[in-house]
C-alpha cells in the first residue's frame, strides 16, 4: 500500500508526534511494507524523527501558497497524494472551531484527496467543539465523505450523531500504542510534573498567580519540587508561559523550567519518575495514564473534559479560568490521599486504552483492501 498520512505534524507539539508514532505502528502491524508519506509542517523534522518520508501540507494561505509554489512543494505534495492508494487524516483534535484556521487547514487536505479520488480514514479524532455553523458545516462534510473514520472519546462521537453523520467507533488516541515499559513505583522521586500551554481567556494572570501559589504549597507542605515541562515551542511557546508563573513562585527552589525536548519519550522518561501530575496539555494526561502517574486535569476544552470522563478521572479535572486556589489545593490533597487507588485506576484504564486504540488495526485492514479493490 502506499499511504499518506496527514495531521498537526512537525509543528513541534509533542502530543502530535507520539499520535504519528501510534499511527505508523498501526500500520505497521497491518501492512509491514506500507510505502508512507506524512504530510508535515516540517518535513525534514518529520524524515530525521519518524524515518518515514514526509512533504509540506498544503498550504491554506497566500504566503504560503507562494512560498510552496516557488520552492516546489505544492508539486511534490500533490504527487504524493495523487500517487497514494489511501489518505489517512489524524489523529487528534484537528477539528474545532476554537481556533477558525483549523476548519480551513484539515478540510483542504482532505479536498484534495477527494478531489484524486482517495478512499479517506479519519482516525482517532476527537471532534468539537463547534460553536459556529461554519465549523459544524466543514466538519459534517469531512466526515460524510469518508470511506472510514474512528474518534478517541464518546462526547465526539455525540458530536457526530448530532451533526447527522453516522456514529462512527469509539477508540482511544494512537498514542496509546506507544510502547512504554512499565514504572518502578521505587524510583519515584519528589518530582511533581506541570504541564501547562497559553489559552485566550481574561482569567489567564489570575489562573498563573494560582498555580505559582499552588506549586509553592507543594513545595512548602509535601516537599516536591515542580518540573515544568513545555509541550510546545511553535506557533505556541509553552516556555514563555512556564517562565512566567515561574517568576511569580515565591521560593525559587520549589520549580524548575525545563528546556523544549522534541523527543516526548524524554518526557514520558522523566514523568516515570515523578510522583504527579498537573496537566492542561491532552497528551500530558495521556502520558500520565500511560506511565501510571496520578493527574489533576486542567480543562481548557471539551476534548480534555472528554478524556477525563472515559478515564473516570472528572473528580481531578478543574476548568481552566473557573477554578481557584482553594480548589486546587483540595484537589491535589485528594489525590494524596487517593494516590494508590488513582495509581491502580490509571493502570487499568491504560490497558484498555492501549487495546483500543489497537483495534485500528482491523479497521486498518478492511480500509486497506477496500483501497486496493478501488485501485484495480
Amino acid at each position: 500500500m502506499k499511504v499518506v498520512i496527514c495531521g498537526n505534524y512537525g509543528a513541534t507539539n509533542l502530543g502530535d508526534e507520539a499520535i504519528l508514532d501510534g499511527i505508523l505502528s498501526l500500520i505497521g502491524n497491518v501492512d509491514h511494507g506500507a510505502d508512507i508519506t506524512v504530510l508535515s509542517a516540517n518535513p525534514d523534522d518529520t524524515m530525521v524523527r519518524h524515518e518515514v518520508k514526509s512533504e509540506y501540507l498544503l498550504p491554506c494561505g497566500p504566503r504560503s501558497f507562494i512560498k510552496g509554489l516557488l520552492g516546489g512543494h505544492i508539486g511534490r505534495t500533490f504527487k504524493a497524494i495523487q500517487d497514494c492508494d489511501a489518505f489517512i487524516l489524524g489523529g487528534g483534535g484537528l477539528l474545532s472551531d476554537e481556533k477558525m484556521m483549523a476548519m480551513v487547514i484539515w478540510p483542504l487536505q482532505a479536498a484534495f484527496a477527494r478531489l484524486y479520488k482517495k478512499p479517506i480514514f479519519c482516525l482517532g479524532q476527537s471532534v468539537g467543539p463547534l460553536q459556529t455553523f461554519f465549523g459544524r458545516m466543514m466538519a459534517r462534510n469531512v466526515f460524510k465523505k469518508v470511506l472510514s473514520a474512528t474518534v478517541r472519546d464518546t462526547k465526539s462521537q455525540q458530536v457526530l450523531h448530532n451533526l447527522g453523520v453516522s456514529m462512527p467507533p469509539v477508540l482511544a488516541d494512537p498514542a496509546f500504542c506507544v510502547h512504554v515499559a512499565g514504572p518502578l513505583d521505587s524510583k519515584r522521586e519528589n518530582l511533581f510534573f506541570f504541564s501547562l500551554r497559553g489559552w485566550r481567556v481574561k482569567e489567564n494572570e489570575a489562573m498563573y498567580k494560582y498555580i505559582a501559589q499552588l506549586i509553592n504549597w507543594i513545595w512548602t507542605e509535601y516537599g516536591f519540587k515542580t518540573v515544568l515541562v513545555p509541550f510546545s515551542e511553535f506557533p505556541e511557546n509553552d516556555t514563555v508561559i512556564l517562565n512566567n508563573i515561574f517568576a511569580q513562585v515565591a521560593n525559587p527552589d520549589a520549580a524548575e523550567v525545563l528546556e523544549y525536548s522534541g523527543d516526548y519519550r524524554k518526557v514520558i522518561e522523566l514523568m516515570k519518575l515523578c510522583k504527579a501530575v498537573i496537566g492542561m496539555r491532552l497528551h500530558s494526561l495521556i502520558f500520565a495514564t500511560m506511565t501510571q502517574t496520578p493527574f489533576m486535569a486542567l480543562s481548557y476544552s471539551d476534548k480534555v473534559r472528554n478524556l477525563t470522563s472515559d478515564l473516570e478521572m472528572d473528580g481531578y479535572a478543574f476548568d481552566w479560568g473557573k477554578t481557584n486556589l482553594d480548589e486546587l489545593k483540595a484537589g491535589f490533597k485528594r489525590l494524596m490521599q487517593d494516590y494508590d487507588r488513582s495509581a491502580l485506576n490509571l493502570g487499568e484504564k491504560n490497558l484498555l486504552m492501549r487495546a483500543k486504540a489497537h483495534q485500528h488495526e482491523e479497521l486498518l485492514r478492511t480500509f486497506f483492501n477496500a483501497a486496493k479493490k478501488r485501485s484495480i
